[in-house]
Formats: C-alpha cells, sequence, structure tokens
C-alpha cells in the first residue's frame, strides 16, 4: 500500500473515531435524561422503555465499531494494518476504502459468515 492511500486511510479513521465518539456522548446524555424525566402514563413509560433499549443497543454497536477503528489505528502505528487477521494476506484497498476498519479481507470475511438460500 503507498504512503499516500495509508495516509489517507488514517484520516478516514480519525474522521469515523470523532463521529462515533460524538455519537455515543450525544445517546449518553439522552440516556441521562431518560432517567431524569418524570414517570408517565403505562404508555409513556412503555414507550421511553423501547426507546431506552434502542439508545443501550446503538451505544453498544457504536462501541464495538470504535474499538474496531482504534485497532485499525493501532495497526497503522505498528505496520500491520492492511492484513487480514485470517489469511495474512493484503486486504484489498477498495475494501479498505469502503470499510477502513475492515479486519479480514473479502475471501475470508465470505467464508466466515453464514451462506443464505
Amino acid at each position: 500500500m503507498r504512503k499516500k492511500e495509508l495516509e489517507l486511510l488514517r484520516r478516514k479513521l480519525m474522521e469515523k473515531k470523532e463521529d462515533i465518539k460524538k455519537i455515543v456522548r450525544e445517546n449518553n446524555r439522552e440516556e441521562k435524561d431518560f432517567l431524569s424525566t418524570d414517570v408517565g402514563d403505562i404508555a409513556d413509560v412503555a414507550s421511553d422503555s423501547v426507546e431506552r433499549e434502542l439508545l443501550f443497543e446503538l451505544n453498544d454497536n457504536e462501541k464495538r465499531i470504535l474499538g474496531n477503528v482504534e485497532d485499525a489505528l493501532q495497526k497503522i502505528e505498528s505496520g500491520a494494518y492492511g492484513v487480514c487477521e485470517k489469511c495474512g494476506k493484503e486486504i484489498e484497498i477498495e475494501r479498505l476504502k469502503a470499510m477502513p476498519f475492515a479486519k479480514f479481507c473479502i475471501k475470508c470475511k465470505s467464508q466466515m459468515e453464514p451462506h443464505r438460500k
């Protein structure tokens, strides 16, 4: 991978990291707002519960992605970025441009996913 491509991907990862942190901070603020609101009627409580559960799930997913982004940034620093964790071959540049925190090449990732009929 060329140095210019690597720097572009590093910048994309840094932007993604900041975007995720912003989302997590906003979700945390919303969670606190839910906890501080007065209890209303049963429909309000049920609606708030569903929204709170969605926020927790989204927050966990964003945290998982943030971990993957941070792993990718560390790999850039160590010189191991862009290498498939399963087969050890280079991950295609097109895949990294689309998903800069990819851990597997397309071939290995497709073998890992359940086959659909």
